[in-house]
């Protein structure tokens, strides 16, 4: 399943606590905010202000790449082409 299908269930987080955390993210103070951006750095650097936004901001994939934030993402012919040349 690609990552931006993902859902909190797919993370392990229960049912219940998914509004609950959505809401803090959302609300979050300063402090709160720069752990976000810093585990969002360790996870996933070169992503870590798309994925912060996208936490801290509620917004999706779509609105994301609209918002002109760059997502790096293998395509399916970058594959193709990666095959090709495995050749």
């Amino acid at each position: 399943m690609r990552t931006r299908y993902k859902t909190y269930a797919d993370y392990g987080m229960l049912k219940s606590d998914e509004e609950k955390t959505r809401e803090r993210c959302l609300k979050a103070s300063a402090e709160e905010r720069l752990i976000i951006l810093q585990c969002a750095i360790s996870a996933a650097p070169g992503l870590e202000i798309a994925i912060y936004d996208s936490i801290t901001g509620g917004v999706g994939y779509r609105t994301l790449l609209r918002m002109g934030r760059q997502i790096r993402a293998r395509t399916i012919s970058t594959r193709i082409a990666a095959k090709r040349w495995q050749r």
